[in-house]
């Protein structure tokens, strides 16, 4: 896709903060690129500009299933982007839930990553590096 200068932007709650800082430092580890708020928006920037930008650049998306995510006003505003985006461009929009939660109705339609269970997660994180990475389920 042209202009795209990330390989996954990511939509928390700031209550999952550390988690999801972990988890983009992993992901960033493996070589791919990670549009996070808390790296790519400096003091002083307008950061409904920069996090439309971040939208708009990424191949793909993610958002992180908390209770938190659920109940956040600006979860729900990029989430509205990041579907309607979804839809209109034909990015990946991927559910990850990290703890109990409902999607919304229309990510609810997608297949989730499931990071749960901590003793799972280098498996449910290699399997989210191979789907950002475009390549197919190992048929194993």
């Amino acid at each position: 896709m042209p202009g795209t200068d990330k390989d996954l932007f990511i939509s928390y709650a700031h209550a999952d903060a550390d988690w999801v800082k972990k988890l983009a430092s992993d992901l960033e580890r493996e070589g791919l690129t990670v549009f996070l708020d808390q790296w790519d928006i400096d003091t002083a920037e307008y950061f409904v500009g920069r996090l439309e930008a971040g939208i708009d650049g990424a191949r793909n998306a993610a958002m992180i299933l908390s209770p938190d995510s659920i109940a956040s006003r600006w979860v729900k505003q990029e989430y509205n982007a990041l579907i309607s985006r979804s839809v209109e461009k034909d990015m990946p929009f991927i559910p990850v839930l990290y703890r109990d939660a409902t999607p919304p109705t229309f990510l609810g339609t997608r297949q989730w990553t499931d990071f749960r269970d901590p003793a799972d997660y280098d498996a449910r994180l290699a399997d989210l590096v191979r789907v950002l990475r475009g390549l197919p389920r190992p048929r194993t």
